[in-house]
C-alpha cells in the first residue's frame, strides 16, 4: 500500500496489524487509541546524491551552501512529527564512523547565501539552477513528496532553484544503479535516495571510494578524494576494530567537508502496530528479527 493514508485506514479497520511509515500527523491519535508507535535511531540516511561532474554541484561551496540551507529540525518536528532526526553526515553523531567533522551543517540561511556569493551566485540575477530525481513513494523513502517540497522551499529561499523530477520507485532504483554520468541521467543534478548502511564496505567504501563507480559500485556521484581512498584502504587492512572505526571516522570527516551529498535526515523507521502484536523489538538495523513476534487472538 504505497499511500500512507491507505495504510492508516487498513490498520484502523483491522485489515492489517502492522504498517510501515504511518502518516506523521496521525501518530498522536494512534497512540491515544492504543496502537503501538515504535521508533529507533539507526544508520538510515535520506539524502540528495549530487552530480559532481558538472555545474553547479562541481563547486564545493555550492554543495556546502545547500547543506546549510536545510531546516532539518523543522522538517523532522513540524512536517514529520518526530519520526526522523537531522542528518549532518552519512551516519549520525555518536555512530562509530562519525568521527569529528570540522563542519556541522546546522540551519544557517545567511551562511548559505554567503557561500553562494563566494561561488559567484548573487541569489537574484544569477541563481543556482538544478534538478533532482525523486520517487513518489518507496521502501525507506519516508514521505518523499512533501519532504522534497519542503527542501525545495528551503533552497529557493537562499538562491537555489530546484526542479523536482518524479519517477516510480522501482524505476528509480534502476536509474540509481546506472549512476549520474549515464547518458540517461547526465542531465540531472542529483538523485534523492535513501540508504541503510549495515557495515563499512556497503555503507561507505562502496559509495565513496573513487573506483566504486557504476557498474563496480554505488559511487553514483563520481566522488574522488585520494585521502579518503587511502583511509578506506587502511581501514580494510586493520584487524583491530577500534582502529578500523577510527580510520573510517577520519574518512567520514573528509566526506562531510566535501559534501558530495546534501545530508538531510536519518529516518527513525516509524512503525504502527496493533495492540495485538506482541514480542517485537526494533533493531538498530534495516533487518529485523520476526521470530519472537506473535499476534494475540
Amino acid at each position: 500500500m504505497p499511500e500512507a493514508t491507505t495504510r492508516l485506514a487498513a490498520l484502523r479497520a483491522g485489515q492489517v496489524d502492522w504498517i510501515e511509515v504511518p502518516p506523521p500527523d496521525a501518530i498522536p491519535s494512534l497512540r491515544q487509541a492504543g496502537f503501538q508507535i515504535i521508533l529507533r535511531s539507526y544508520p538510515h540516511n535520506w539524502t540528495y546524491n549530487l552530480n559532481l561532474s558538472k555545474p553547479p554541484w562541481d563547486n564545493k561551496l555550492v554543495r556546502q551552501a545547500a547543506n546549510y540551507a536545510i531546516d532539518r529540525e523543522g522538517l523532522c518536528k513540524s512536517l514529520l512529527n518526530g519520526t526522523c532526526i537531522p542528518g549532518i553526515g552519512v551516519v549520525y553523531p555518536g555512530h562509530l564512523w562519525f568521527g569529528n567533522p570540522k563542519v556541522r551543517y546546522e540551519y544557517d540561511p545567511a551562511k548559505a547565501r554567503e557561500l553562494l556569493q563566494q561561488a559567484g551566485y548573487d541569489g537574484k540575477d544569477k541563481r543556482v539552477k538544478s534538478s533532482i530525481l525523486i520517487s513518489t513513494s518507496g521502501s525507506g523513502q519516508m514521505l518523499p513528496l512533501p519532504m522534497n517540497e519542503f527542501i525545495q522551499e528551503n533552497l529557493r529561499d537562499v538562491g537555489i532553484d530546484l526542479e523536482l523530477v518524479t519517477i516510480e520507485w522501482n524505476a528509480m532504483i534502476q536509474r540509481y544503479r546506472q549512476g549520474l554520468q549515464h547518458p540517461g541521467n547526465a542531465h540531472l543534478g542529483g538523485m534523492n535516495f535513501s540508504l541503510a548502511p549495515v557495515e563499512p564496505h556497503g555503507g561507505l567504501v562502496l559509495r565513496f571510494y573513487s573506483t566504486s563507480v557504476p557498474p563496480n559500485g554505488l559511487n553514483i556521484m563520481f566522488y574522488n578524494n585520494p585521502e579518503v581512498d587511502r583511509l578506506f584502504d587502511a581501514a580494510s587492512a586493520a584487524f583491530d576494530p577500534p582502529e578500523r572505526d577510527r580510520l573510517l571516522g577520519q574518512a567520514h570527516e573528509l566526506i562531510v567537508d566535501d559534501a558530495p551529498w546534501v545530508f538531510i535526515v536519518h529516518d527513525l523507521n516509524p512503525r504502527a502496530l496493533s495492540p495485538k502484536v506482541q514480542g517485537f523489538v526494533q533493531a538498530q538495523s534495516w533487518f529485523q528479527d520476526l521470530t519472537p513476534v506473535w499476534v494475540e487472538k
